[in-house]
């Protein structure tokens, strides 16, 4: 009986720490766009909804219906330029972007978070730019999503 209560006892220290230290709904950004930012012209309904129903600066970080490429991998591996000095130097290597897929599909706030290589990175970050994703939705509307994406650098013999 001893040993049945000590097992309890810590429990609501582990689910204390749990829903204190784990926020893993909203990330915040100040330079977010804001639903004063997007055309009612040419707005879907959802879009628009999905505006007015988030916080200015909430990014999610896991919704109902995550981001997808349009166009897959294949997309950013045929915008990738590979830098010439790379290319030169036999330098290969992946970098990790990260970014935040807009309720419009579009990549903002592009940034590097692991890079095997300088001179890869700005590169990678380039073919991120030009990439458009079906956006995350959260309840059905689309909802601003962190995303980060690994692009491979690999020299064809």
């Amino acid at each position: 009986m001893k040993r049945i209560l000590g097992y309890f006892a810590w429990m609501p220290c582990v689910t204390l720490f749990l829903v204190a230290g784990c926020d893993t709904d909203a990330v915040t950004e100040d330079a977010a766009p804001t639903l004063e930012d997007i055309d009612p012209k040419v707005a879907s309904e959802d879009l628009i909804e999905g505006l007015k129903n988030q916080l200015p600066g909430d990014v999610h970080i896991v919704v109902d219906e995550m981001p997808t490429l349009i166009g897959g991998l294949s997309a950013v591996m045929e915008a990738l330029e590979y830098p010439a000095s790379a290319k030169d130097a036999g330098i290969e290597g992946r970098v990790y972007v990260s970014f935040t897929v807009d309720v419009e599909g579009k990549p903002t706030d592009v940034t590097v978070t692991r890079s095997d290589d300088d001179a890869l990175s700005q590169a990678a970050v380039d073919a991120v730019e030009q990439q458009r994703f079906t956006p995350g939705k959260q309840d059905g509307v689309p909802v601003r999503v962190r995303y980060t994406l690994p692009v491979s650098f690999k020299l064809q013999p």
